[in-house]
C-alpha cells in the first residue's frame, strides 16, 4: 500500500489520485513501498478554559430560570390560590382573603367580603363546601378551554343554561411579575326585591334604609347585599296607623344571586258613608274625613283591631246630629244618623204639649194671644175661629188633662222649603162646649181626642203648622205629659 506524498493518506492500489487531498499520484515505483509508515496527524488546539466557563453558566443560568419559572409558575397556581382561599376562609384570615377578591360594586370594600365569606362559613356549615365545589368546577372548566383562551368561565356550559351560580367567579386577571396568570374571585352580590302591600312604606336593611315603595303592592331593590343573615323591616306611618314587620333573610345560596321577600303589612282601607251623605261630616278617629269621603276615596289604611272608631255628624235647622259611635273593622262602615234624637223628640213632644194648653186656654178665654208654639199662619187661622166663636155665642171651656205621644209615629220629611215633623198624639180633656144662650153652662165631662200634629223649627223653636184626626194611633210606645 502507497501513501501520499502530500498528505500522507493511504492510497488505494492504483490510485492516481488521493482520495482525502486529491493530489495527483505520481506512478514511480520508488513512490509505493510496502512497508509501513507513520500516520502524520495535524494536532488539535487546546480548548480556552475560559470558554468552558462561560458555556457552563449559560447552562447554570437556563436552568435557574426555568426553576425560578415553574416555582413562580406554582406558586401562582388557581388551584394552589383556591387551595389558599379555603384555607383562610377556614382559619378566619381576613386578610389574606382581601386580597383574593374583586367586586364590580364601588361600595364594597374587601375586608367586608371577606367578613362576610367568614362569617357565613361559620353560620351555614354547607357554605363553603358548596362554594369550593363551584369554584373547582370553575377551574376544571378554564383547564378544558385553556386553548379558547377565555378569562371567565361559561355559565350556561357548566350549570346549565338559565343558571346563575355566581356568587364567587374564578377570573383571570392580568399578570404576575410580567410573566404569570393571575387569578382572582370575583364577588356578586346578592339582590332583594322586597314588596309590600301599603304605598310609601319604609324599607330598612340592617337598620338602614334602603327605598320607600311607591304604589300599593309595590317592590323596592335592594342591591349591593353581602352572604348572611339580613334583618329586612318594612315600616308605615300614616295618619290613622303605624304598621311596622321585620323578618330575616339568609343570603347565602350558590344557586341565586336575587332573593324575593313578600312583607304586608296589617293595614286596610275603609269607607264611610252615612243615610245623610250629601250633608254629612266625617271623623275617623277624631280626624275629619269628609273630602276623602265625598270623592268616594278609601281612608286609611287602619288596622281591623278594634282600635278605630268613625263618627258622623248632620247640622239640621234645630242642631248638630252625631251618629252613634261604631267600631271600624271591616271595609264598608255605614253611620246611620237619627235626625230626630231622643233629646229632639222631647223637644217636640214639649212644643206640641205647650201650643195644646194654650189652644185650649185662648179658645176658653177667647184671647188669641195665649197661643204659643205656632207658626204664624196657623196663628192667624185660629185666631179668626176664636173670633168666629166669641161673635156666634159660643162658650168653649177646656181643661188639658194630659197628652199622650206615639213614640213610634215620628216622621221626618224635607220639601223645598225645609224639614216637617209629624207626631201622633191623643188629648185627654175635660171641657164643655155650648151657646151662651144655655141659662147656665152645662157639666164639663172627660174626651179624647187622636190628632197628628205637624211642626217646623222656625226662630229656633219648634212650631205647630197644624192639627188634623188620626185614626191610626197606636199605644205600643207611648210617653204621657200630664198636666201640660
Amino acid at each position: 500500500m502507497g501513501y501520499c506524498n502530500h498528505c500522507g493518506s493511504a492510497l488505494p492500489p492504483e490510485s492516481l489520485y488521493c482520495p482525502e487531498c486529491g493530489t495527483k499520484v505520481e506512478n514511480d515505483a520508488a513512490d509505493f513501498i510496502t512497508v509501513p509508515q507513520a500516520v502524520v496527524r495535524t494536532p488539535r488546539k487546546p480548548i480556552n478554559r475560559k470558554m468552558i466557563w462561560w458555556l457552563g453558566g449559560i447552562v447554570a443560568a437556563v436552568i435557574i430560570l426555568v426553576g425560578l419559572y415553574m416555582v413562580g409558575a406554582s406558586l401562582s397556581d388557581k388551584d394552589r390560590m383556591l387551595h389558599q382561599f379555603e384555607a383562610a376562609v377556614k382559619a378566619g384570615d381576613s386578610g389574606k382573603l382581601e386580597h383574593m377578591l374583586v367586586t364590580d360594586d364601588k361600595g364594597i370594600t374587601g375586608k367586608k367580603m371577606a367578613e362576610s365569606l367568614i362569617s357565613a362559613n361559620k353560620n351555614y356549615p354547607s357554605f363553603l363546601s358548596d362554594l369550593m365545589t363551584s369554584l373547582k368546577a370553575q377551574s376544571k372548566q378554564m383547564d378544558s378551554k385553556g386553548k379558547s383562551k377565555k378569562t371567565v368561565f361559561d355559565l350556561d356550559e357548566l350549570f346549565g343554561e338559565g343558571q346563575t351560580n355566581t356568587l364567587l367567579t374564578l377570573k383571570k386577571q392580568g399578570k404576575s411579575l410580567l410573566l404569570y396568570d393571575r387569578y382572582v374571585l370575583q364577588l356578586q352580590p346578592y339582590r332583594l326585591s322586597v314588596t309590600t302591600n301599603l304605598e310609601n312604606t319604609a324599607i330598612y336593611v340592617d337598620g338602614v334604609q334602603v327605598g320607600t315603595v311607591k304604589g300599593e303592592y309595590g317592590t323596592q331593590e335592594v342591591e349591593g347585599l353581602l352572604p348572611g343573615l339580613h334583618k329586612v323591616k318594612a315600616t308605615y306611618t300614616g295618619d290613622f296607623a303605624s304598621f311596622d314587620k321585620e323578618e330575616g333573610v339568609d343570603l347565602f345560596s350558590m344557586a341565586d344571586q336575587h332573593a324575593q321577600l313578600t312583607l304586608n303589612l296589617p293595614g286596610d282601607f275603609v269607607y264611610l258613608k252615612t243615610n245623610y251623605d250629601g250633608a254629612a261630616v266625617y271623623y275617623l278617629d277624631d280626624k275629619d274625613v269628609t273630602s276623602l269621603v265625598r270623592e268616594g276615596k278609601a281612608i286609611g289604611p287602619i288596622a281591623y283591631d278594634g282600635t278605630h272608631k268613625a263618627v258622623a255628624e248632620v247640622l239640621f235647622p234645630w242642631g248638630k246630629m252625631k251618629s252613634d259611635e261604631v267600631v271600624v273593622d271591616q271595609m264598608y262602615n255605614t253611620l246611620t244618623i237619627n235626625p230626630l234624637s231622643a233629646e229632639v223628640k222631647d223637644q217636640i213632644m214639649a212644643a206640641v204639649a205647650s201650643f195644646y194648653k194654650s189652644w185650649a186656654l185662648a179658645y176658653t178665654s177667647f184671647d188669641p194671644s195665649q197661643l204659643k208654639n205656632v207658626d204664624a199662619d196657623w196663628a192667624m187661622s185660629l185666631t179668626d175661629s176664636i173670633n168666629e166663636s166669641k161673635e156666634a155665642g159660643d162658650r168653649v171651656i177646656i181643661t188639658s188633662k194630659s197628652i199622650t205621644f206615639d213614640l213610634d209615629s215620628f216622621d221626618l220629611q224635607e220639601n223645598s222649603d225645609g224639614y216637617r215633623v209629624s207626631v201622633d198624639a191623643r188629648n185627654l180633656d175635660n171641657g164643655i162646649s155650648y151657646n151662651n144662650t144655655y141659662s147656665e153652662a152645662p157639666p164639663a165631662s172627660d174626651y179624647e181626642n187622636d190628632r197628628t200634629f205637624k211642626l217646623a223649627f222656625r226662630d229656633k223653636e219648634w212650631k205647630v203648622l197644624g192639627a188634623s184626626t188620626t185614626y191610626y194611633f197606636n199605644d205600643a210606645h207611648t210617653k204621657v205629659i200630664n198636666n201640660p
